[in-house]
C-alpha cells in the first residue's frame, strides 16, 4: 500500500511538474548544446562519460554534463546541477540530450529535441518488461513518458532488441545497432593497458599479484530489493587460484549500487570497489571475473578472459525475472554452490575461456566494434546540421 501511494504521488508530482516546466519553452534551442547525465545525475561514468570524452576533441560543441550534487570532483567543462532552474534551463534548450537510464519522467523535453538513450548494459539478461517486475499503473504511465521522447536507443547486440522494445513501449522502432560506446576502449589494447596501470596504482597492486572482480547484481526491483547472502568463500576462491595459476590474486568485490554497503570486508586480500565511479577501469585490469546475472559478463566478453557465473539462488531468480536466453545457453561455467565454483575454476583453460566469450557474443549477436563512438557521432552531426 505505501508502495502505491509513493508512486501515485511521483505520478501527480510528475504530470504537474510537465506542465509547469513548459515555461522554459520560451527559450530558443541552442543547436551546438549537447546535455548529458548518468545514472539519474549520480554518476560520471558509462556511456555518456566515453561519449563525452570523444565529443571534447570536436569543435564547436557546448557540452554540458547536470548532477544531482554540483559540487562533485568530475573533471568536466560544464556542469550544472540537475532539479535546479539552470539544470532545468540547459536541460531543455540544449539540442541533444543523452541519457543511459531513459530519461526524467517529469522534465517536458520538446520535440525539436533530439534524446538519446544509451542504457547501461549490454546483452539481454534479466527481463525488464512491466509484467515481470510487477510495475503499477501510474509507474507505466510515467514510464509512457520516457518511451514517448526517445528519439534513439543503442543496441550492444540484436538481442538487446527484446530490452529496447520494453523501455519504449510499442513506441516506432528506432535503433542505433552500433554497441556500446564505453565499450570502445576494449577494442584498444593501448587503453586498457593504461586503465590496467591505473587501477593497480590507485589500489596499490603491483603487478604480481592477480586480479578478481567480484560483481553480483541486485535482488528484487529498483524500488523493493531483496536481501541476497551470496554464500560464497573468498578464501576458498583465493587458495584455489594459487594453485591452478601459482600467483597470488586479489578479489575486488563491487556491490550492485542500488545496494552498496550491504556487504561486509574484512580480508585486506578482498577490496571493495563499490563506490569506484567507472567500472570499464576495473573491467580492464580483471584478470578474472566472478559474477550472476550482472551485464558485466557482455563487457568483460569483449576481452576474452575466464569469467564464472556463481548463482546459488538461480531457481528463485529465474522465478522471480527469468531470461530472454536462458543462462544454460551463456557459455560461461554455471555453478549453484561452492564446490561447483571451485572445480569451474580448475577445469578452465584460458583458451577454453577465450572461446567460451566468443561464443557468448555470437550468441546474442554483438554489434561491438569498437566503433560506437565515431557511428554515433555522424548520427548527432546529422541531426545538429539538419537544424
Amino acid at each position: 500500500m505505501t508502495q502505491n501511494i509513493r508512486e501515485f504521488t511521483q505520478f501527480i508530482v510528475g504530470k504537474i511538474s510537465l506542465f509547469i516546466l513548459k515555461i522554459y519553452w520560451i527559450f530558443p534551442i541552442k543547436n551546438n548544446r549537447i546535455f548529458f547525465t548518468s545514472y539519474k545525475g549520480n554518476q560520471y561514468s558509462c556511456n555518456p562519460k566515453y561519449i563525452y570524452e570523444f565529443l571534447c576533441e570536436k569543435e564547436n560543441l557546448e557540452l554540458i554534463w547536470g548532477f544531482k550534487n554540483q559540487a562533485n570532483e568530475f573533471d568536466v567543462k560544464k556542469k550544472v546541477k540537475l532539479h535546479s532552474i539552470r539544470g532545468f534551463y540547459y536541460c531543455l534548450t540544449s539540442k541533444v540530450v543523452i541519457d543511459n537510464f531513459g530519461f526524467f519522467p517529469y522534465i517536458p523535453y520538446r520535440t525539436e529535441q533530439f534524446c538519446i538513450n544509451t542504457w547501461h548494459g549490454g546483452g539481454a539478461y534479466k527481463k525488464i518488461d512491466n509484467k515481470t517486475l510487477h510495475k503499477s499503473k501510474f509507474k507505466v504511465s510515467l514510464d509512457r513518458h520516457k518511451a514517448k521522447v526517445t528519439d534513439l536507443i543503442v543496441l550492444a547486440c540484436e538481442e538487446f532488441k527484446q530490452v529496447a522494445d520494453s523501455l519504449l513501449l510499442g513506441k516506432e522502432k528506432i535503433y542505433a545497432p552500433i554497441g556500446m560506446p564505453r565499450n570502445d576502449i576494449l577494442f584498444n589494447q593501448e587503453k586498457v593497458l593504461e586503465k590496467q596501470k591505473k587501477i593497480r596504482n590507485v589500489l596499490n597492486l603491483n603487478e604480481e599479484f592477480g586480479i578478481v572482480l567480484y560483481a553480483p547484481t541486485f535482488r528484487g526491483s529498483e524500488k523493493e530489493k531483496r536481501s541476497f547472502e551470496p554464500q560464497i568463500s573468498f578464501e576458498k576462491i583465493l587458495r584455489t587460484l594459487k594453485v591452478v595459476y601459482g600467483k597470488t590474486f586479489v578479489i575486488l568485490m563491487r556491490e550492485h549500487n542500488y545496494l552498496t554497503g550491504k556487504m561486509i570486508v574484512d580480508k585486506e586480500s578482498i577490496i571493495d570497489v563499490s563506490t569506484y565511479p567507472d567500472i570499464m577501469e576495473l573491467i580492464c585490469a580483471t584478470d578474472i571475473l566472478i559474477t550472476d546475472y550482472s551485464s558485466v559478463m557482455w563487457d568483460f566478453a569483449l576481452l576474452g578472459r575466464p569469467c564464472f557465473l556463481f548463482v546459488p539462488d538461480l531457481e528463485q531468480y529465474r522465478s522471480d525475472r527469468n531470461f530472454y536466453i536462458d543462462i544454460t545457453e551463456w557459455k560461461f561455467p554455471i555453478s549453484t554452490n561452492m564446490e561447483e565454483l571451485l572445480s569451474d575454476i580448475k577445469k578452465l583453460s584460458l583458451d577454453e575461456a577465450k572461446k567460451n566469450a566468443g561464443e557468448h557474443l555470437a550468441l546474442f549477436h554483438s554489434y561491438e566494434k569498437g566503433t560506437a563512438c565515431a557511428q554515433l557521432w555522424k548520427m548527432i552531426r546529422d541531426v545538429l546540421e539538419d537544424t
